[in-house]
């Protein structure tokens, strides 16, 4: 049996930025008008959702997310509008201009659970 072996991957060769970007904005955009009602699963789940903003932050000087900026600020807004802080990061150790990893929707008991676990609210 012939089993290829494949090079570990650099960040940037992870993602095709062009094709993918589209997907995290409109992903990220659902969240934030979906997020005024709470948010019905597990910090693990939350995190991951959140992961698309991370993204877009990541790449942020990439041509194809810089035609996304409105959209990502638009979306941005309505979250912090709705997010009640944390006592800490609740992915990582990100700085607080990563909000999205700074606060919780209320209305989400399973997430305030997790989060109550880690010491984060």
């Amino acid at each position: 049996m012939n089993i290829a072996v494949r090079r570990p991957y650099r960040l940037t060769e992870m993602h095709n930025i062009d094709v993918e970007a589209p997907r995290w904005i409109a992903g990220y955009e659902r969240l934030a008008d979906t997020l005024a009602d709470g948010y019905d699963m597990c910090i693990h789940e939350y995190t991951n959702d959140m992961s698309a903003r991370e993204l877009l932050e990541r790449y942020s000087e990439h041509p194809t997310i810089r035609q996304f900026e409105q959209r990502i600020r638009m979306a941005d807004e309505k979250i912090v509008a709705i997010l009640k802080p944390t006592k800490r990061c609740i992915c990582g150790d990100y700085p607080t201009s990563h909000f999205w990893y700074w606060g919780y929707p209320p209305n989400s008991p399973e997430l305030e659970n997790d989060l109550r676990e880690i010491g984060a609210i």
